[in-house]
């Protein structure tokens, strides 16, 4: 069992992060149908600035919370060594998304990720100490 939870880690995360990413997106397209005035609405996006600001940082926690979502999986998954998984995971997560970023050019979400992973895993390794 200890080995099959290492190697589940890995798909978990991912499962996770994807999970986060349909909700974001699902909660982007709500906001987008629902709350933009009909009149505004070209060819599926918002041309009303305060409904494209609510989505920009709509985008933004949805980052933050997939990467606290990620690393929330990771050291519930792990057998031990949690705060080692802790960190890796962290450390691994922002490369990721420093890659994601340097290939986009969206630093603002790289910047909400990091936020997101590092108040994360303070608060995760708050707990872990407890």
């Amino acid at each position: 069992m200890h080995t099959l939870r290492w190697l589940l880690l890995l798909p978990a995360i991912i499962c996770a992060w994807y999970l986060v990413l349909l909700l974001g997106v699902g909660a982007y397209a709500f906001v987008n149908a629902q709350l933009c005035p009909p009149d505004e609405l070209v060819s599926g996006l918002c041309g009303n600035a305060t409904i494209r600001t609510l989505l920009v940082w709509l985008q933004r926690v949805a980052v933050a919370a997939s990467a606290l979502a990620v690393l929330a999986t990771a050291v519930a998954i792990a057998p031990a060594r949690k705060q080692a998984t802790l960190w890796v995971t962290l450390v691994a997560g922002l490369g990721v998304a420093a890659a994601l970023a340097f290939v986009t050019g969206q630093w603002t979400l790289f910047a909400a990720a990091a936020l997101g992973g590092v108040a994360g895993a303070a608060l995760i390794a708050g707990k872990l100490r407890r």
